[in-house]
């Protein structure tokens, strides 16, 4: 039986968009052909699309709230990469940055952090409420109470 590969260095990404390209794999294209795409075509919003397809998934790992947080979590940061490349496009000296070993570096440290942050969410056996202040603290480095 030959299977296909499920995850190609996923640690390795220098962003959340990348990161979910390389990540279970086979998870991901079921759910971008039997979630994303009809989201997208009955509502024609990007942002709704991605958002609803990472709360599945979280769904997917469990109906408990802190992996609802955790879709959430991943679908408000692919939004707010998609609108990070929509500016970016045309910006030359941007894009001059984004070719630079230090920016990918920078990408790679930032993509970890920000998956880390999410699985955290999971792993909380606290309400909501709780979840959500604590999230908080983490994301505001304590600056919010």
């Amino acid at each position: 039986i030959k299977l296909m590969e499920n995850f190609n260095s996923p640690l390795l990404r220098q962003n959340l968009a990348e990161f979910w390209r390389a990540w279970h794999i086979s998870l991901s294209g079921w759910a971008r052909d039997y979630i994303y795409f009809p989201v997208l075509g009955k509502y024609r919003s990007t942002s709704l699309a991605l958002i609803a397809t990472m709360m599945m998934i979280g769904a997917w790992h469990s109906p408990a709230p802190g992996w609802l947080l955790w879709g959430l979590h991943h679908g408000v940061g692919l939004v707010l990469l998609s609108n990070y490349h929509r500016w970016a496009e045309g910006r030359p000296a941007v894009q001059a940055l984004r070719n630079t070993a230090a920016w990918r570096f920078f990408g790679m440290l930032a993509t970890w952090w920000y998956v880390a942050i999410g699985y955290g969410l999971t792993f909380v056996p606290y309400d909501v409420i709780t979840s959500l202040t604590i999230y908080g603290r983490i994301v505001t480095l304590g600056l919010w109470n």
